[in-house]
């Protein structure tokens, strides 16, 4: 791991909201809060992170999108981290696991390392009926040497090697896939004692 730049938990709520606002999964759910709201689009799709208000704006929105801070996905999330902008090599990478959640714990066959879902996808085993094609069509933009955006990951300050993803899984997922094709790969990354990171639900 190399750390290239310090980051904030603005930078964070903000790369989080345009990472997933790109889903097909998620992007209406999003949009529906923000028309609600009567919130500019702009705010997430070009952040200012320099004003105030707009970081206010965006942490609403996390809230109403997936509890930020402190319900569902954020339920128990460590208060105090130390964003930063990283470098993961392979070895990295193949260290990163997937947060509790039933699906990435089946696909694992309950290791949660990302690295451990590339056998099951490969022999095509789906989980709960869900189709693994997404992980493969994003796995061979990515072989064609396409750029992806960055993931986010949290890890204890104790033990930097012990990461977990909090936003990127399809994309972890895939880059997994076509390891032996990535040199490195540019993360968002926040270090929490380890006691406290345990306390997060999905740890």
């Amino acid at each position: 791991m190399k750390i290239i730049g310090k980051s904030s938990e603005d930078e964070m709520v903000s790369q989080f909201l345009i990472q997933e606002i790109k889903s097909e999964r998620w992007k209406n759910k999003i949009f529906k809060i923000m028309e609600h709201d009567n919130i500019d689009k702009k705010i997430v799709l070009k952040p200012n992170l320099g004003d105030i208000n707009e970081n206010k704006i965006r942490k609403l929105i996390l809230k109403k999108f997936r509890g930020y801070n402190n319900k569902e996905l954020f339920e128990n999330f460590p208060k105090k981290i130390d964003w930063n902008w990283a470098m993961l090599d392979k070895n990295d990478i193949l260290k990163i696991k997937y947060i509790t959640y039933d699906y990435w714990e089946e696909l694992t066959n309950g290791t949660r390392f990302a690295k451990d879902s590339v056998k099951n996808i490969k022999n095509n085993i789906e989980i709960f009926g869900v189709s693994n094609n997404g992980f493969i069509e994003l796995s061979e933009y990515i072989k064609r040497g396409n750029k992806i955006d960055p993931l986010i990951i949290l890890a204890p300050s104790e033990n930097k090697d012990n990461m977990i993803v909090l936003e990127g899984h399809a994309r972890l997922t895939a880059i997994n896939l076509v390891i032996e094709h990535i040199k490195e790969i540019k993360v968002l990354i926040g270090f929490a004692e380890e006691k406290i990171l345990n306390k997060w639900d999905t740890y």
